[in-house]
C-alpha cells in the first residue's frame, strides 16, 4: 500500500485515501493523530448537543455518536 500525501484527511469510512483518487494509502503518524484529534472533538461536541437536544432530535444524535445498532452488532 503506498504512503498518503502529507495533510491527508480520512473518508467518511475512516480509511485514507490518495488525492483525488480511491486508492487506500498509509497515513503518516501526524495525520492519524489529526484525524483522532479531530473525531474526539466532534465527539464531544455531539454530546453536548444531546445533553441539550428535546427527546425528538435526541435519537439522531445518539446514532451520530454512537452509531446505529447495526454498525454496532
Amino acid at each position: 500500500m503506498p504512503s498518503c500525501d502529507g495533510g491527508t484527511i480520512p473518508d467518511k469510512d475512516r480509511k485514507f485515501y490518495l488525492s483525488g483518487i480511491k486508492i487506500e494509502c498509509n497515513p503518516s503518524q501526524n495525520d492519524l493523530d489529526k484525524a483522532n484529534k479531530n473525531k474526539d472533538i466532534k465527539q464531544k461536541k455531539l454530546a453536548i448537543r444531546l445533553a441539550r437536544s428535546k427527546t425528538g432530535e435526541a435519537e439522531g444524535l445518539r446514532s451520530q455518536l454512537f452509531g446505529s445498532p447495526e454498525q454496532i452488532n
